[in-house]
Order: C-alpha cells, then sequence, then structure tokens
C-alpha cells in the first residue's frame, strides 16, 4: 500500500563516496523549479536497522512536490551489520557531498536543510550538530517528523523548520 506517488518530478538514482563504502542516494526534483532552488538532505526512518530508498520513496515525492525543494533521500548504512558510529558518519558524508556538489545537482548551496522521520529525524540532529560543531557550517534549517528519542521514555519535541544556525 504505502503512501501516494507524486508523479511531476525528475527521480534519479546515484551512487556517491562515503566514508567506508559508497553510498546511494536518490535525488527527486519536482518539474517547474527554479534555477537553483534549495534542498532537502532526507535520512530514512526504521530503527537505525531497516528501511531504504525504496521504503521511504513515497515520503520523499510527497516532501519534495509540497515543499518544493529538491530532496536528496541517502541510504546509509544499517545496524547491526554496521555499527555505531557507522549510520551518522555515513549521513554526514552525504550532507557534505551534498554541498560540495551543489553545482552539479542545480540547488543553493545556502539553503540546504536535512530531515528525516523517526532514526533519521535522530540523524538529522547528529548532522545538524556536527555541521554546527564544525564551525563552517552551511546548514540553513534541520527538520525531523517524530523523532527517535535520544533517552527515557518520553517522545523527542517535533523540530520542523527549527533554524539550525544563523
Amino acid at each position: 500500500m504505502g503512501m501516494p506517488r507524486a508523479r511531476r518530478m525528475h527521480v534519479v538514482d546515484r551512487t556517491i563516496p562515503g566514508p567506508e563504502c559508497d553510498l546511494g542516494i536518490r535525488v527527486y526534483r519536482p518539474f517547474k523549479l527554479g534555477d537553483t532552488p534549495p534542498a532537502i538532505v532526507y535520512y530514512h526512518g526504521g530503527g537505525w536497522v531497516v528501511g531504504d530508498l525504496d521504503t521511504h520513496d513515497g515520503s520523499c515525492r510527497a516532501l519534495a512536490a509540497s515543499s518544493g525543494c529538491v530532496v536528496v533521500s541517502v541510504d546509509y548504512r544499517l545496524a547491526p551489520e554496521n555499527p555505531y558510529p557507522a549510520a551518522p558518519d555515513d549521513c554526514m558524508a552525504a550532507f557534505c557531498w551534498v554541498l560540495d556538489n551543489a553545482a552539479d545537482l542545480a540547488i543553493d548551496p545556502r539553503a540546504v536543510a536535512v530531515a528525516g522521520d523517526s532514526a533519521g529525524g535522530n540523524l538529522a540532529a547528529v548532522v545538524a550538530r556536527r555541521a554546527r560543531d564544525s564551525g563552517g557550517s552551511r546548514l540553513r534549517r534541520r527538520g525531523s517528523s517524530t523523532p527517535a528519542p535520544t533517552s527515557g521514555c518520553r517522545p523527542a519535541r517535533s523540530s520542523c523548520s527549527q533554524r539550525a544556525s544563523s
């Protein structure tokens, strides 16, 4: 079943270098965007152990269609085969790759956000924090949908469209 698939967009799968192996990404570009639209680097949920580009295809299409942004979905390495910190390292590498390849992707490198659902929301927060702590962050926004709790049993608050840096 799943989400309905938005169809009015160009979708392409690519492979990019990761910290230890190549990573798959899927780029969603809605038709009729400007020359250099903003972008969202999206990390799928799945408890760090399941999920991939295909399981979240409908969500990414809907996000691209509703946001007016290019969405770059990342297929990061999953546990337990790839223990921590494989997933956050892959996600940071993908974020940096998107920034470094903004011209090739035809996106505005000054308008790149990170987002994700569940475990992916947690990974988006980790990338935002790492980008901030590195000092040269070009991250503009961080969003998450039902981010995974990081401690205790209370769910984390949603941080949609919260400014991650100035």
